[in-house]
């Protein structure tokens, strides 16, 4: 399992509030996504494959290239932002990876459309005038609130250095928690786009989260009785 989530908001008074007179989710529920399938029984040991500090700037690096994809052409620029997340942003934790534009279903690649579990996900690629260009549609399709004002601070960045960055129809926006970006698939464009948002992206980060969760001590024994996992599914427990 993969803990995603470590309390929650809670809006109104549920079956758990009625049941024990306090609103405990904010601080003891504990939220995970199941990575593989299977039982899991009071007694059965923990293993804690990695640990991810939760101050930590959890970021996936989607590229968005059908060639980058299919591995005809090497991915330069995702693994560039990365590294420029990592250096800038400390405690910053990354992970780049590509996936098709998926420009012939005409609607946004899967792992744009997942509801996102990090504190941003910015898309490399795909922000031209090409037919197979389609990140815009793509992130606007996914955004719930757009934030034009780090689009037009990287179309600036760029236009002081190549009058062809006006053609940039890079779009950004938040989705929940999650700050989504979007950058050019060359790699010093991309580079010098994330360079030029880079001192607001610490105040976005901390703005898109609500509330402050606090976290109580893992107990593993506390995880109830048994359950049947699948792949995909999310499981929550309480933790004092």
């Amino acid at each position: 399992m993969s803990i995603t989530q470590i309390g929650k908001h809670c809006h109104d008074r549920c079956a758990i509030f009625r049941q024990t007179g306090d609103c405990i989710m904010p601080r003891m529920g504990l939220f995970a996504r199941v990575l593989a399938g299977g039982a899991v029984a009071v007694g059965d040991p923990v293993e804690i494959e990695e640990t991810v500090p939760r101050s930590a700037f959890q970021t996936v690096v989607l590229t968005l290239s059908d060639r980058c994809a299919a591995g005809l052409t090497q991915d330069t620029a995702g693994p560039a932002v990365s590294a420029l997340l990592r250096e800038s942003l400390p405690r910053t934790s990354t992970a780049p990876k590509s996936c098709p534009t998926n420009a012939a279903a005409g609607r946004a690649p899967t792992p744009l459309r997942r509801r996102p579990q990090h504190r941003s996900l910015v898309a490399v690629g795909g922000t031209g005038l090409s037919p197979r260009d389609i990140t815009p549609e793509a992130v606007r399709d996914v955004i719930e609130r757009p934030t034009p004002g780090f689009d037009e601070a990287m179309r600036a960045a760029s236009l002081a250095h190549t009058k062809l960055a006006m053609l940039s129809r890079a779009c950004s926006g938040v989705r929940g928690q999650t700050l989504i970006l979007s950058v050019p698939g060359s790699e010093p464009a991309a580079v010098e786009n994330l360079r030029a948002i880079l001192p607001a992206c610490r105040t976005a980060y901390a703005s898109c989260v609500a509330i402050p969760r606090t976290a109580g001590e893992f107990r593993p024994d506390r995880l109830g009785a048994r359950c049947a996992a699948t792949p995909g599914s999310t499981v929550c427990h309480l933790i004092d």
